[in-house]
């Protein structure tokens, strides 16, 4: 396999970055304006850090691809590698899944990582652009999907970082659901509301701006549902079926 120069990231050309960014921080400011619910618990040292750092880098990204890339590198949501290292242990993952997935070999073949992510850390095999990040989503979602029958409708995820897994469910082969809910503190929603709105479209994203119930027509109509923990009682009347957290 080689790694041969990729495209530099970012969104289809009718696609206007400046709407998505102005939403994504209108949502955070207008959550951190809010006073502060003294039933949660805090963020702790370490993730207290990476929130005020998050929180910053807010205010200053241009678009969904540096947002996504500063998520990717400068925040602990996933251990990303530079493609030369990615690609080196690349064949022994698929290696691995293959035998671990037998079920699902031509579906394994299909996951691939996202246009918007740092080039830095991706490489192209047979036409699908990958990283270290792709088995690695991949073995959460047909772990899962092996596991449970029938497939789930609704997923929630708690801390979704960037929105990664939930891109990797609603394109995986295999049975995508039909709702994915992240509960997450809002510094992440954040990244997670720029990258999914840039991916699958902003009217697909709903957020929980607050905690009255939601209604049928938005679980209806937006197929992701970001919820920041100050709201969680909004998704009291959902029914969910698989509730998954990714290391």
């Amino acid at each position: 396999a080689t790694a041969p120069p990729l495209p530099q990231p970012g969104l289809a050309a009718d696609v206007d970055p400046g709407p998505i960014m102005a939403r994504a921080r209108a949502r955070l400011m207008q959550l951190r304006a809010q006073p502060a619910r003294e039933d949660l618990p805090s963020y702790g040292v370490r993730w207290g850090e990476f929130a005020r750092r998050m929180h910053e880098a807010a205010a200053c990204m241009p678009d969904p691809a540096a947002a996504t890339a500063y998520a990717q590198f400068k925040i602990n949501f996933e251990h990303r590698l530079p493609r030369a290292a990615a690609l080196r242990d690349f064949p022994i993952c698929m290696r691995e899944l293959s035998c671990e997935f037998p079920q699902y070999i031509e579906q394994l073949k299909l996951f691939d990582d996202s246009p918007l992510s740092d080039p830095s850390g991706q490489f192209v095999i047979a036409g699908r652009r990958l990283s270290n990040i792709a088995p690695y989503l991949a073995r959460n979602v047909m772990s899962c999907l092996a596991a449970v029958s029938p497939a789930p409708r609704v997923i929630t995820e708690i801390g979704g970082g960037y929105g990664g897994p939930a891109r990797a469910w609603l394109t995986n082969a295999i049975a995508r659901p039909e709702t994915y809910i992240i509960i997450d503190i809002a510094e992440s929603l954040f990244f997670s509301d720029v990258f999914l709105s840039a991916t699958f479209g902003a009217e697909e994203v709903h957020y929980v701006a607050d905690a009255q119930p939601l209604s049928q027509d938005v679980i209806d109509r937006c197929k992701i549902i970001l919820c920041p923990p100050e709201n969680i009682e909004a998704l009291n009347s959902l029914s969910i079926d698989l509730v998954i957290n990714t290391g």
